[in-house]
């Protein structure tokens, strides 16, 4: 990996935190928010976003899709 694609995924994942720290709360982001609480959790989430942002996703598109993968109250058969 090149340094400029080091800086782009190190912005990445700032803007990943920083909206994380933003929005995550218990009535919108309940399970996002557990999953971010630990460090392993967080890599998980952040791994996901970026997967997720390459596809054109924005942050709070990929933080929206995971809560509803992981609210079992979402999930639609």
């Amino acid at each position: 990996m090149n340094l400029e694609n080091k800086e782009v995924l190190e912005e990445a994942k700032e803007l990943i935190r920083s909206v994380i720290d933003k929005f995550c709360n218990d009535y919108q982001t309940k399970y996002v928010c557990e999953l971010a609480s630990t460090e392993k959790g967080y890599k998980q989430l952040e791994q996901f976003i970026l997967r997720r942002m390459i596809k054109g996703d924005t942050v709070l598109e990929a933080i929206d899709l995971q809560e509803r993968v992981l609210d079992p109250n979402k999930l639609v058969d």
